[in-house]
């Protein structure tokens, strides 16, 4: 009798498919070969602003110029330059491990 129920049970658990939804493309590493790894980190980027995504649309749509993804870095590692921006200098704080940089003239102390 036992041997029976082990036997149902695997034929239930191997088609976890059923349960799932129907497709064993559900993770999230699932279409990860229709992207390329460079752009992952850029996705994520999208997916955690939208936004910013969608100022930048409207930006768009309005024929301005979108600011390329490395000017979000203008400031960093540049304490005490100008501010690419305003002129301001550039200040900076240790943050545990890390050091954040911003530009008082541009930006709130975070």
């Amino acid at each position: 009798m036992r041997r029976a129920a082990s036997r149902r049970s695997a034929g239930w658990s191997a088609d976890m498919t059923t349960m799932l939804g129907g497709s064993t493309l559900t993770g999230p590493h699932a279409h990860r070969r229709l992207m390329p790894r460079a752009d992952w980190s850029d996705a994520g980027w999208i997916i955690a602003h939208p936004d910013q995504v969608a100022e930048a649309k409207r930006l768009l749509a309005r024929g301005e110029e979108v600011p390329r993804w490395a000017k979000r870095y203008a400031v960093y590692r540049r304490r005490g330059l100008p501010c690419p921006r305003c002129g301001t200098p550039v200040a900076s704080e240790r943050l545990g491990l890390q050091t954040m940089y911003w530009c008082p003239g541009c930006q709130e102390y975070p």
